[in-house]
């Protein structure tokens, strides 16, 4: 299965241009730790009812830095996920996370272009405030700052990132604890309608164990 891990981080980035940042150091207050060797386990299930009607709690992916690109004097991080390298690499900068998403050259070589970097989830946040990420009005609306979530790999402070289409539905969104990364996501795959109302089925990512380095 490839993680959720990268498809919630840059699903919207990739739809058109995004917000840019001046580059800066990578801090070391940042939403997410990024350091070769930084690796972190989820469990992915499907369900009807999130709280009692588990279908699926079979699925693991392992998601890890595998190598840094120097990038203009600012480092960028390469990121696979079950042994396959994302198409994207990643930073931290001062107001959030950034990605690029990789292009084969004229040659069939792998390049980067500083210029395209765009904004994926912003840090630091302010509750309740939405943002644009790209062109087609697509962001994310801050619902809390500090969601309370427990998986097996602990308990955690999160901030809870929506997209902007799905404020309104309960439950729906990204759970990203700073300093350590993506600790839960809740997402809809499915809505059958049917005489009684809508059958919605969800998709639920969970941390299991994580290393930071």
């Amino acid at each position: 299965m490839k993680s959720l891990f990268i498809l919630a981080l840059f699903i919207l980035i990739l739809e058109g241009c995004g917000e840019s940042s001046t580059k800066t150091d990578n801090s070391k207050n940042v939403l997410w730790p990024l350091a070769i060797g930084n690796s972190w386990t989820s469990v992915y299930y499907t369900t009807h009812d999130l709280n009692n009607d588990t279908i699926k709690h079979d699925n693991y992916s392992t998601t890890y830095v595998s190598d840094v690109i120097n990038l203009e004097g600012e480092t960028w991080y390469v990121i696979a996920s079950n042994g396959k390298i994302s198409e994207n690499i990643i930073t931290n900068r001062s107001d959030g996370i950034y990605g690029i998403y990789r292009k084969l050259n004229e040659n069939g070589e792998i390049s980067y272009n500083l210029d395209s970097a765009r904004r994926a989830y912003k840090y630091p946040v302010v509750l309740h405030e939405s943002y644009p990420i790209n062109q087609n009005n697509n962001g994310f609306y801050i619902a809390d700052i500090n969601a309370r979530i427990i998986t097996k790999a602990g308990t955690f402070s999160c901030i809870k990132y929506v997209p902007i289409e799905y404020k309104d539905v309960e439950n729906f969104g990204f759970y990203i604890c700073p300093g350590i990364g993506l600790i839960k996501s809740v997402s809809i795959t499915y809505i059958n309608e049917t005489q009684n109302g809508p059958d919605t089925s969800w998709v639920v990512q969970e941390l299991v164990n994580y290393t930071i380095r």
